[in-house]
């Protein structure tokens, strides 16, 4: 049953020429929670002084991601995880132009650049509170999922750069991701069916079963998923 569902994954995966993807995700909270102030509860990703000068740089394998503060109204930020918070907590937020100015002022950015090879895919996770803005890239294709309000970009560089806009004149605008995964191949395979794949039962991008312990993309009853 199992080498079943593998060889339907794998023609699959021919079909729309993919190979076995490669994976690099930025956990927020793994990377900057030790380095947040105590008295602010924050950890600041670059400086509105400064808004074109690139203050903090996280790699992870060969992709590296940069922030830059831009015509933000506050800026960009990891803040303190907080279970009890009902606010946004252990995840980076990135804010918008300020309010009274232009409301397609641009604010904070994010940019990725991969040393080796393209990206194809990259999936922003919203925080439990997602926030407002227009978030944009510099190329490529960016769509969210209304439901689970994620962004995923497709496209096929070796540097893209995504930034928040406001969406109302009167109001600062901010999104809150809680990590980021790059992907150099698209995995957007909800389209595959498998009549006798088990329910239930998870398997990597490469048709391999894992466990329910298993972190990162995943596919469960033929739909791709993020487990975290």
């Amino acid at each position: 049953m199992i080498k079943n569902l593998r060889s339907i994954i794998a023609v699959a995966f021919m079909t729309v020429c993919a190979s076995v993807s490669a994976q690099s995700t930025f956990d927020f909270k793994a990377l900057y929670e030790s380095k947040v102030n105590p008295k602010t509860g924050k950890y600041y990703l670059g400086d509105p002084k400064n808004p074109e000068k690139i203050t903090v740089t996280s790699t992870v394998d060969d992709v590296t991601l940069s922030y830059i503060a831009g015509n933000c109204s506050s800026a960009p930020q990891y803040v303190k995880y907080d279970e009890a918070s009902t606010k946004a907590t252990g995840c980076v937020a990135l804010y918008g132009g300020k309010a009274g100015e232009d409301i397609a002022a641009e604010g904070s950015q994010m940019k990725f650049v991969k040393a080796n090879g393209n990206m194809k895919e990259i999936i922003f996770e919203a925080n439990k509170v997602a926030g407002n803005g227009v978030f944009k890239a510099s190329t490529g294709e960016l769509k969210m999922d209304k439901k689970t309000r994620n962004y995923t970009w497709t496209g096929d560089a070796s540097e893209v750069t995504f930034t928040i806009c406001k969406n109302d004149l009167k109001k600062t605008s901010a999104l809150n991701f809680n990590e980021v995964i790059v992907n150099t191949t698209i995995t957007g395979i909800t389209n595959i069916t498998a009549e006798k794949a088990q329910n239930g039962v998870r398997y990597n991008l490469a048709g391999q079963r894992v466990s329910k312990d298993f972190k990162g993309v995943v596919i469960e009853n033929g739909k791709k998923m993020i487990v975290k």
